[in-house]
């Protein structure tokens, strides 16, 4: 067994791997960077689930009419965010209908 320790992301390699997943440059993601960074503090499993569960709830979302990605800081800000693991996860099972859930 390899254990493999990942710390937290700084905020400009955050930066990085949003603009790389939404393949839009890095000057224009720093907003969206700052929230989910605050929301996160840079934890690479919360990053990535806080940007699907944006995607999800369309506060994250590619506009065909201007070809970009969009978001609205103000309503990234108002959401709230799991503080460990387990509460994460937890929500997500949740999403999902009874049957899946008790399968």
């Amino acid at each position: 067994v390899t254990k493999i320790e990942v710390g937290d992301l700084s905020k400009e390699d955050t930066n990085e791997l949003i603009s790389d997943m939404i393949q839009t440059p890095a000057g224009q993601t720093r907003s969206l960077t700052d929230v989910v960074y605050r929301k996160t503090s840079g934890n690479v499993l919360f990053v990535l689930q806080f940007l699907w569960s944006l995607c999800d709830e369309y506060l994250l979302f590619f506009s065909l009419s201007s070809n970009q990605w969009l978001w609205n800081t103000a309503m990234i800000e108002s959401k709230g965010v799991a503080h460990n693991v387990i509460e994460l996860m937890s929500c997500k099972i949740l999403q999902l209908s009874g049957e899946l859930q008790n399968a």
